[in-house]
């Protein structure tokens, strides 16, 4: 058994890919701020994939994004990226706004064919 520090850069990146080759990963950094740590991976890669290749491959890749602030974190953990990725062509955002649609957002993010973020900002508890 190995103890090694975790990546978000790296989970990232081995996401893409598997995504590449036709799996459908789940990359989970766990707490939205930690995104930050992967932002390269997703706005030169994740993002612009599907355009480099005009759409002819398919690269399923599911971002998921904890909001702590809806659990009271404490103060480094309010970072709120969401504009940031939404202007990122090539990356699909959705929020829900409940818990059910939550479930199912995030089953249609698992199933689509794009990188696609879903968040579960809005279906939390206050």
């Amino acid at each position: 058994m190995r103890f090694t520090p975790i990546s978000e850069a790296v989970l990232t990146g081995m996401g893409l890919g598997a995504a590449g080759c036709g799996v459908r990963p789940i990359v989970n950094w766990r707490m939205v701020t930690f995104s930050f740590v992967a932002m390269d991976q997703v706005v030169n890669q994740a993002s612009k994939i599907p355009l480099h290749v005009r759409w002819q491959a398919d690269f399923p890749v599911t971002l998921p994004l904890l909001d702590r602030r809806r659990y009271r974190a404490c103060r480094p953990a309010l970072a709120s990226p969401y504009s940031m990725w939404m202007h990122l062509a090539g990356l699909k955002i959705v929020l829900p706004s409940t818990p059910a649609d939550a479930k199912g957002l995030l089953k249609s993010a698992i199933r689509d064919n794009n990188p696609v973020s879903p968040s579960s900002a809005a279906g939390s508890r206050r």
